[in-house]
């Protein structure tokens, strides 16, 4: 079995650690939430909206217009922040689930720049349970998805667990064959969206262990 599995609001507790970076580490730079939260949009209004993820260069260019320290410095303690603290904001259930599925090959597909999203997957300490870490960057889950599958044997089980429907609408479509199962955290970003009635819809993963076993 292939258990392909997203990082941000299904491992790790995103919108905590956010919060925490802000009053912490942000603070100590002379900037506040509302400000981190307000330059963090402004960055479409600069560069354009064709940018797909969070762009800690462009937003680190715009922290530092209003703090006393440069753009390198605020994104070296942002980067730093991330290496040391993001363990401590795993979902509770992420490490058992983990050690209880280290028979199967998981794959840890995590969407955004590389650069902060190998820091936050450095920092919580589980790259040693996957068989492959993926950063999209530029490229589309779906598409990524269907690379994997082409080089697997045909009657290989193929899980994909995302929180985001349009990610598992669009691989569905491309992939046919693949079982998604969309999670849906209270503590997630994206639970407005409801699940469609032809897709699993888990609320943590002890909920996936238990249908992974009822599959076996």
């Amino acid at each position: 079995m292939v258990i392909i599995i997203d990082f941000d609001d299904t491992l790790l507790n995103t919108e905590a650690v956010y919060k925490k970076l802000a009053s912490g580490v942000l603070t100590e730079l002379g900037i506040s939430y509302e400000q981190f939260i307000k330059s963090k949009e402004k960055i479409k209004e600069r560069w354009g909206g064709g940018l797909k993820f969070y762009d800690i260069n462009r937003h680190s260019s715009l922290m530092s217009e209003m703090s006393a320290f440069s753009a390198y410095e605020i994104k070296k303690e942002i980067l730093n922040f991330f290496k040391k603290e993001s363990s401590a904001f795993l979902f509770d259930d992420v490490l058992a689930f983990l050690e209880a599925r280290k028979n199967d090959s998981l794959i840890l597909m995590t969407f955004g720049g590389k650069l902060v999203q190998k820091s936050k997957v450095s920092g919580s300490g589980i790259k040693k349970y996957f068989d492959n870490i993926i950063f999209t960057e530029n490229k589309s889950k779906s598409e990524l998805i269907n690379s994997i599958i082409a080089s697997l044997p045909k009657n290989e089980k193929i899980i994909f667990v995302d929180g985001k429907i349009e990610e598992l609408k669009k691989t569905k479509e491309l992939c046919p064959e693949i079982i998604c199962v969309r999670i849906k955290r209270k503590e997630g970003r994206y639970t407005v969206q409801k699940t469609p009635a032809d897709y699993l819809e888990i609320k943590n993963l002890k909920e996936l262990d238990k249908f992974l076993c009822e599959m076996n």
